[in-house]
């Protein structure tokens, strides 16, 4: 399907009362877990951060997904960094697994290593 074609679907569905929408697409997504995967992905990242103004901020993310993180703001704050406390830029992360889905074991493992990544700044590059 072309891209046009599938604009102009998109676009004729929304139009359609929300009770209808509702019906067609949540009834066929629940009742086929793989269509579910396939449309929706299996997780939900959600930023808070732009609505908190001055300071940390976070929220609890609640959706439908297996993995649902919430991004929040970024402060200044102390951390204990090789022994010494220090003023660090520091982001306000939820994460919220589902436990039907996934075994605490390796989420642990999975927040120990998004939580190097993040310190490390993995990915990123000076900028000057």
């Amino acid at each position: 399907m072309d891209a046009r074609r599938a604009e102009a679907k998109t676009r004729l569905f929304t139009m359609l009362p929300r009770s209808v929408r509702d019906l067609v697409l949540w009834r066929r997504l629940r009742s086929d877990p793989f269509l579910a995967k396939r449309s929706m992905g299996t997780m939900c990242v959600t930023s808070a951060g732009m609505v908190g103004g001055q300071g940390m901020s976070w929220g609890i993310p609640s959706g439908i997904h297996p993995l649902l993180v919430a991004v929040g703001g970024i402060a200044e704050r102390a951390a204990l960094v090789a022994g010494q406390w220090v003023a660090r830029e520091q982001v306000g992360l939820t994460v919220s697994f589902d436990h039907d889905v996934t075994d605490g074991s390796p989420v642990a493992r999975f927040m120990a290593r998004l939580r190097d990544l993040m310190e490390r700044g993995h990915g990123l590059t000076e900028s000057r």
